[in-house]
């Protein structure tokens, strides 16, 4: 019996919010899928003595994802609005203006991995020479160092008390033993949170910056910090919060700045991408008193979507993997040309450089975001790309075809 791959099954399932069947499927799919869509395990329910149903989250995307289980078995897989989700699942201590225990799991700690973690003994600061205005907290330093690397594949985190809201942090090499400050160290600052792992060189801190609690991502790269982003969670009492509290409020915030980039967004079927969804919308809009507005609402979706797509190409064009490769990106183009003339052939009269001033303002904002992902490799990017990419080939009239015989 011919089976087929995993990425196959992922892929019929994401395409289809709708989605859901019968089959007996293996954990191994399930997970691919989940792990495809940027989807982590939320918690399980018990339905009826042996059968259980498992919840998934993304709460960057907002996508939501059930499936039941049976032993070894899964099954009945799907998709589900914020909605359906709601009404589904409601775990115990689970309530109106709680957060999720578990919401630091959200964090892109994977878009930031380790290629070569050191497995070797930690070698020892030079405490005499290179490292000595570390000396009087050598102890420290040096338990540190013992439990071994806990941040960035070689590198050991250590944090201790220095009073209240106060906390000093150094970063050891466990591989060469250098010792390195940390910028947000000390007074001032407090209190702070970290978060970090072995496995990627992405960390993230909730710290005190005046008057304000901010969130702050970074990575140590050639033994210096580099920012990568910091976002207000509010003033300065909320960095007692605690990180899950602080990261919830970081991502209802970039939520609500994607949403607003483009405001006719139909953010209702979140199994879709955002622009994706706003053309399928566009293209369904019924004839009106004015038929010249529904074909520039039309003809704006498909220009969003092209700037879409040419950014995900302009990203990573001549990297290895990519988000849109350019025979695909040429493919774009001439359906962005097909669905244009198609639209301007019954509205002429369609300023269609102005509607496209109007589509580049809109998506400003977006396609900033997108640009910030720039130089790796992340999955939901990836997904949103591809998605976007076959929404523009099938209102063109693109997709499918005789397939030619090449064996």
């Amino acid at each position: 019996m011919i089976r087929l791959p995993v990425f196959a099954i992922a892929a019929v399932i994401f395409a289809s919010p709708a989605f859901a069947d019968t089959v007996c499927r293996r954990e191994q799919d399930i997970e691919q899928l989940t792990k495809t869509n940027g989807l982590y395990k939320y918690g399980e329910m018990s339905l009826d003595g042996d059968i259980g149903e498992i919840a998934y989250v993304n709460n960057g995307t907002r996508k939501y994802f059930s499936v039941k289980r049976r032993g070894n078995c899964f099954y009945d897989a799907a998709f589900l609005s914020e909605e359906q989700y709601e009404q589904r699942f409601q775990f115990e201590g689970e309530g109106e203006g709680d957060t999720d225990s578990n919401v630091v799991e959200y964090a892109p700690f994977t878009d930031f991995p380790v290629k070569s973690p050191y497995s070797g003994q930690s070698k020892a600061p030079d405490f005499a020479g290179r490292d000595k205005k570390f000396y009087s907290y050598r102890t420290r330093i040096k338990k540190g160092l013992e439990a071994g690397p806990n941040y960035a594949g070689e590198f050991s985190i250590i944090q201790f008390g220095c009073g209240t809201s106060c906390s000093v942090v150094f970063i050891a090499n466990n591989r060469t033993g250098q010792v390195f400050d940390f910028p947000f160290s000390g007074e001032g600052f407090g209190p702070t949170e970290l978060r970090y792992r072995a496995t990627s060189s992405l960390l993230m801190i909730t710290r005190r910056d005046g008057e304000k609690c901010v969130m702050e991502s970074m990575t140590f790269t050639n033994d210096k910090w580099k920012r990568i982003s910091t976002a207000p969670l509010g003033p300065a009492d909320a960095c007692y919060d605690s990180f899950d509290e602080n990261f919830a409020r970081y991502q209802k915030a970039q939520n609500k700045e994607v949403a607003n980039a483009g405001a006719t967004t139909d953010l209702s079927d979140t199994s879709k991408p955002a622009d994706a969804r706003q053309t399928e919308k566009a293209a369904s809009l019924p004839s009106t008193s004015s038929p010249s507005g529904a074909e520039s609402g039309k003809l704006k979706a498909v220009y969003q979507n092209y700037m879409f797509v040419r950014t995900c190409y302009d990203l990573r064009a001549g990297s290895i993997p990519t988000y849109i490769n350019s025979d695909q990106m040429e493919k774009a183009k001439q359906a962005a040309s097909v669905i244009e003339k198609s639209i301007l052939a019954t509205q002429p009269k369609i300023d269609k450089d102005a509607v496209w001033r109007d589509a580049e303002a809109e998506m400003k904002t977006l396609l900033s975001a997108l640009n910030q992902g720039a130089g790796k490799f992340i999955s939901v990017i990836h997904n949103d790309c591809a998605s976007i990419y076959a929404s523009m080939l099938k209102f063109s009239g693109a997709t499918g075809g005789p397939i030619s015989k090449d064996f």
